[in-house]
């Protein structure tokens, strides 16, 4: 970069002559070593690492210690090393969401107890799909292998369990009703109905009314977040 700039100007000046040719073909070098020496830099082994997203907390963690190492000028400043640490090492600590609906209801993930993902999406490269993962750490190579790992249905249903809860993910209208009947959360990209026996009913319109979802189940409580919380209730917020 410190030769393709002043080559760049090089070049626009040599335009005003008719002699850009020689600079130009100069510039074209540079470029081609540049893209080499990106793509040779990427291929190395651990040149892309990927972590899951952090919290407030972490984040500012990792902020007031760099700011730390950067600005103090005593020995003070060494303790933006062990605040920095923590940061990254909270990245693991983290309790990740079990499952992740996108705000159409089109696309689920399901993570199981073992870590692994389960996927049902109109395309394995969905764009709310592909981006969640990555928002998750989740790598590229493992990333394809999740896409195109998908839930069993059965009917038009897609059941699964999580902690002591049973959840239905319901694909076709005429099976709402009875997986109403039968299963503590209901998730669809349909209304559900007025009558829903379903503790937790994600639907179309809710969807629509908070955005996407994800939920942290333990056996005690579910913990729900959504696109909304994240908006917050301000004049340019979309709200339906």
């Amino acid at each position: 970069t410190l030769l393709m700039m002043p080559m760049a100007l090089i070049v626009f000046l040599a335009m005003m002559g008719g002699v850009e040719a020689i600079p130009l073909q100069v510039m074209a070098i540079l470029a081609e070593l540049f893209i080499w020496i990106a793509r040779e830099i990427a291929h190395l082994p651990y040149a892309v690492s990927s972590f899951p997203k952090m919290s407030n907390i972490s984040f500012l963690m990792f902020l007031i210690g760099f700011l730390a190492l950067c600005i103090l000028q005593s020995r003070v400043r060494f303790s933006g090393i062990l605040l920095i640490a923590c940061a990254i090492g909270s990245l693991f600590l983290n309790a990740q969401p079990q499952i992740f609906v996108d705000g159409t209801g089109k696309v689920l993930v399901v993570r199981s107890g073992d870590g692994l993902m389960s996927v049902q999406a109109p395309s394995p490269k969905s764009y709310a799909l592909t981006s969640w993962l990555r928002l998750q750490g989740i790598p590229e190579i493992e990333r394809q292998a999740v896409s195109n790992k998908s839930l069993k249905c059965e009917s038009g249903i897609c059941r699964f369990t999580l902690g002591n809860r049973t959840i239905a993910y319901v694909k076709q209208i005429p099976q709402l009703r009875a997986a109403c009947r039968s299963n503590d959360i209901l998730i669809t990209p349909f209304s559900a109905p007025r009558r829903c026996a379903s503790k937790l009913i994600i639907d179309r319109n809710r969807l629509q009314a908070l955005g996407g979802h994800t939920l942290l189940i333990t056996h005690d409580d579910i913990s729900i977040e959504t696109v909304s919380d994240y908006r917050g209730a301000w004049p340019w917020s979309v709200r339906r």
